[in-house]
């Protein structure tokens, strides 16, 4: 049974002639070449293949480029990287722009073949390095999140968040603030809707999650 097409695209003529024995010693229908940018979006843009093996560093654009033209062309087209750049050179804006997996040239005779085969499955394909790197970038993300929601609330607000957290009562807040205690409780509503927390334990999870306390002695939550 024929496997699927693949479209090779690298400046290195040897490298893409190896690729090409490689490949369809294994089966796959080499369906074109190219060594530039330009070239590869031609003539994938024409020929369709079920996959991409691409260079990402070509002598008129880098991949990154080419993978966001050829994926706002045709969507269903997956692109996998075969480059000499480590992950945090150009991983995250290669997934970015719409590719799907990213093999290093250095590991090409032991993940190249399981990682075409994944990505044509419909998987993404990424070594360790590039899994960490990942994660690592959600983690940045989530914080700068956080660090955002805790930015909404105005000084004051954080001020009563803090007193309602360690467990004031609305009466001994608006004492401390010189506030009366029904602005305490429109503070509460406030904060609460723009939180979008429901009750006294969520607040007191997000004060300790955004370090939010007054400088006064611990109280007990009652």
């Amino acid at each position: 049974m024929t496997k699927a097409s693949l479209f090779l695209s690298d400046d290195h003529n040897i490298l893409r002639h190896s690729l090409c024995l490689l490949l369809e010693k294994y089966g796959y229908v080499i369906c074109g070449e190219a060594a530039t940018g330009a070239d590869t979006i031609a003539a994938v843009s024409q020929l369709k293949p079920d996959l991409l093996l691409l260079d990402i560093t070509l002598p008129d654009m880098n991949g990154v480029e080419v993978t966001a033209e050829l994926i706002g062309l045709l969507p269903d087209l997956r692109i996998l990287a075969l480059t000499m750049h480590d992950e945090k050179d150009y991983l995250l804006p290669f997934l970015e722009a719409g590719g799907h997996g990213y093999v290093h040239k250095s590991a090409a005779d032991a993940d190249l073949l399981n990682a075409i085969e994944r990505v044509l499955a419909g998987e993404m394909f990424l070594r360790p390095p590039g899994v960490q790197l990942l994660a690592q970038s959600h983690k940045n993300l989530k914080q700068q999140q956080s660090a955002s929601s805790a930015v909404q609330l105005s000084k004051r607000e954080r001020e009563v968040l803090g007193y309602l957290a360690r467990g004031y009562t609305y009466k001994e807040i608006a004492e401390l603030l010189y506030l009366s205690v029904r602005t305490i409780e429109t503070y509460r509503m406030r904060i609460m809707n723009k939180l979008q927390i429901n009750n006294r334990f969520e607040l007191v999870e997000y004060a300790i999650e955004h370090q939010i306390f007054p400088n006064r002695p611990d109280r007990e939550i009652p």
